[in-house]
């Protein structure tokens, strides 16, 4: 018996625990494409999400400069993230500066 992808796949997912991994990476993707409109893209070239761990978002740049200019838009991320993934509470962002 053939079973349509569109309900195994969030079998397999709640099977193996993957779905809040998978949320996370969705959630790091839609996070560059904020940034992307918030920042010159030229200077983007080393600011990526990188984890969402502990309702925390990370961020990783190499200029300390971007991460002050995108801690001023945090609310303004994080409510578009909010309204994207409802169902995913971020409390805030964290920027690693290497």
């Amino acid at each position: 018996m053939f079973h349509p992808l569109k309900t195994l796949i969030p079998q397999f997912m709640a099977k193996y625990k993957i779905a809040s991994q998978i949320e996370a990476v969705l959630i790091c993707q839609e996070t560059d494409k904020i940034i992307k409109e918030i920042v010159d893209e030229s200077a983007l070239q080393n600011t990526k999400a990188a984890y969402l761990k502990d309702n925390i978002l990370t961020l990783k740049t190499d200029s300390a400069s971007i991460a002050s200019e995108l801690k001023l838009y945090e609310s303004a991320i994080l409510e578009s993230l909010a309204a994207k993934f409802p169902k995913v509470k971020i409390g805030g962002l964290r920027f690693l500066v290497e």
